[in-house]
């Protein structure tokens, strides 16, 4: 099917034919080393919760935003409406667009089912009587989807008690350690070469356990915990609603992302998990409040670019399109990068910003944190390309600075991608809206 791709402003979708030659050379060439993984690699939408008729919409969305995975929402409810029988029409019909655009799938395991529950006759958010009920959905669902799925993740904020594991507030880490075990034996033994995460809980304790303590629990009633997920899921979420940056205000309520990833970081060393990596699988501020469109756009940069540095393998931005309701309290539909018109969704500044990090930026890597080489309040990150480009990216939080850069400067972008004036010799003026610069050699 021939699909129109969204334009944007500075013309990174262009059609790149690769010309494959023959090299005469038949000399024996060296094997190729480890790759390292490129900011493209990392990017990843979750909450695809797409109205009605927009499959191919938000298809060719991700596409021009250069985003190679995706999180979506693989229901037990739907799958097993009665025990035993299972039904993958529906779960098909949500999945294929995307196996079939070359996107990845991260299948999130969600939730309970009414009939595996005695608190319930029609929530599917309460967890199953049974944790072998739910093992045997996973199995069903591993199986049914074989090598298109290869990474899973186990329930969502199970720790939120209210809303994805009633009828407890905060949750119960014990009774979720065990349903974990149960789904990741049967899963292991459905595909041995999958991966499965311990569902990301929420990070911040509030009314509830946060992702330290929620963690701490379950490992401490299950020893061997750790054995039983391959990666760990991460929600640095700041306080609900989020408003605080990446970066966090001073204070000890908003931590810093990366404060928050090395923390739980730490947990997982108790149980000798320190090596397993770290799934950001949810991450993103609405617009509301102090978060006009500009500083999501700026929020987001700065924190796919820290936890890409920290190690997360995937970073995934809640969500691709506004709900029906974006400027209602609360403001769960206000996530989106596009806004809600089902004829015509229109980007937001967000949304450039990641497609500046998914196609001019997409093969490059991080190869130093800038932070060091900088002012007190002054952040930034050093870029390679294939071709051994260098940019630097720089901003400062929560002031702005002047800052002379020890580093000559060729092209200045915005965050955005639109190029901005060069800078001339002396000091640059930096502020919360990430700037990129190349590196003259």
């Amino acid at each position: 099917m021939n699909r129109a791709i969204p334009t944007n402003r500075w013309g990174y979708l262009l059609l790149v034919s690769f010309l494959l030659g023959c090299s005469g050379n038949s000399e024996p060439q060296p094997e190729p080393g480890p790759s390292i993984p490129t900011i493209g690699d990392h990017l990843c939408m979750s909450g695809l919760h797409q109205p009605d008729g927009l499959d191919d919409v938000i298809v060719d969305h991700l596409l021009a935003l250069g985003i190679r995975r995706v999180r979506v929402d693989l229901r037990w409810h739907v799958v097993e409406p009665e025990k035993g029988v299972f039904h993958f029409d529906r779960l098909e019909s949500e999945v294929r667009h995307f196996l079939d655009a070359g996107i990845s799938v991260l299948g999130l395991l969600v939730y309970g089912n009414p009939w595996a529950s005695s608190q319930t006759e029609s929530d599917p958010t309460y967890p199953p009587d049974d944790p072998k009920d739910y093992a045997d959905y996973v199995t069903a669902v591993v199986e049914y989807f074989g090598t298109d799925i290869q990474e899973y993740e186990i329930w969502n904020e199970p720790n939120a008690g209210l809303r994805f594991w009633k009828p407890e507030i905060k949750g119960d880490p014990v009774a979720y350690g065990t349903l974990l075990m149960e789904a990741v034996k049967a899963g292991r033994l459905a595909c041995p070469d999958c991966t499965f995460a311990f569902g990301g809980p929420f990070f911040h304790s509030l009314f509830i356990d946060g992702h330290i303590p929620y963690l701490t629990a379950a490992q401490e009633a299950h020893p061997e915990l750790s054995q039983y997920y391959d990666a760990m899921g991460f929600h640095p979420y700041p306080i609900y609603p989020p408003q605080a940056a990446p970066e966090g205000p001073p204070g000890d309520a908003e931590w810093p992302f990366t404060r928050m990833f090395d923390e739980v970081r730490d947990v997982m060393a108790l149980q000798g998990a320190q090596d397993k990596p770290i799934w950001s699988t949810e991450v993103g501020w609405p617009v509301f409040s102090d978060v006009d469109q500009e500083r999501q756009a700026a929020y987001l940069v700065r924190a796919f670019l820290h936890l890409i540095w920290k190690g997360s393998p995937m970073v995934c931005w809640y969500n691709i399109i506004d709900g029906e309701n974006p400027d209602e309290f609360p403001p769960e539909d206000a996530f989106g990068l596009l806004s809600n018109d089902l004829e015509n969704p229109e980007p937001k500044l967000a949304y450039w910003a990641l497609a500046q990090l998914g196609n001019r930026f997409a093969d490059y890597h991080l190869t130093e944190d800038l932070q060091p080489l900088l002012p007190e309040g002054a952040y930034g990150y050093a870029l390679e390309g294939p071709d051994g480009e260098n940019w630097w990216v720089v901003w400062s939080h929560p002031d702005p600075l002047t800052v002379e850069l020890p580093v000559s400067v060729g092209e200045v972008r915005s965050m955005t991608g639109d190029l901005l004036s060069p800078i001339e010799d002396g000091p640059m003026e930096i502020g919360q809206n990430p700037q990129f610069l190349r590196i003259d050699p």
